[in-house]
């Protein structure tokens, strides 16, 4: 039996090391830094190409969430080639919104 599979194959982290040079891995992080409460934000009507902008965030209770997962419904599209497309990203304000926030992780339903 064989089997072959591609790197970013199911669900996973980034760690800062991932992208910039001299940032943590992940075992540098504590086990606390993976627990918590999220949002789930439904996302599902944007279609590719789209924003994802703040009105999309109910911000009463974003503000008391430690991790922001966004859903956008990729996950239907898996075994398609629109999966890989131009799938919806935030856009400036929900980006600001999140770096000025005490969040501990943001995750996506998309490639």
């Amino acid at each position: 039996m064989r089997i072959t599979i591609y790197s970013h194959v199911g669900t996973h982290m980034d760690p800062p090391a991932h992208i910039f040079a001299n940032q943590k891995t992940l075992d540098q992080f504590s086990p606390e830094q993976f627990i918590g409460k999220a949002l789930v934000i439904d996302c599902r009507d944007l279609k590719e190409g789209q924003s994802i902008t703040i009105d999309k965030i109910n911000i009463d209770k974003a503000v008391s969430a430690d991790f922001l997962l966004f859903n956008l419904g990729w996950d239907k599209r898996w075994k398609d080639e629109s999966y890989f497309n131009d799938y919806p990203c935030i856009d400036d304000e929900v980006l600001e919104f999140i770096l000025q926030g005490n969040f501990k992780g943001i995750g996506f339903d998309v490639i």
